[in-house]
């Protein structure tokens, strides 16, 4: 595969950091950092994010309805107050 792409031996013996970018352009970091100022990963910061705490709210809840079901009120009360005084503790900080 060396002699199919004509890689030289001093190329070969580079250190780790130049053959992670080893057909990159010098541009493509810069474009890196635009690409932090589009759609995608604006939608990926914050739009997973909320959407993942929704996912939360719904395993709780699914979880402490199961258990009130299954006639243990008790252990599903005391699951949904620590998970909702853990979320509350939790975005104080």
């Amino acid at each position: 595969m060396e002699s199919i792409l004509d890689i030289q031996q001093a190329e070969k013996s580079n250190s780790h950091k130049s053959t992670l970018n080893a057909g990159i352009p010098l541009t493509a970091s810069e474009n890196l950092i635009d690409e932090d100022k589009g759609l995608e990963s604006r939608i990926g910061r914050y739009g997973l994010a909320s959407m993942g705490n929704i996912v939360l709210f719904f395993g709780i809840s699914f979880l402490a309805q199961y258990l009130m079901n299954k006639g243990q009120p008790l252990i599903s009360a005391i699951i949904g107050y620590s998970a909702a005084l853990g979320y509350f503790y939790w975005l104080s900080f």
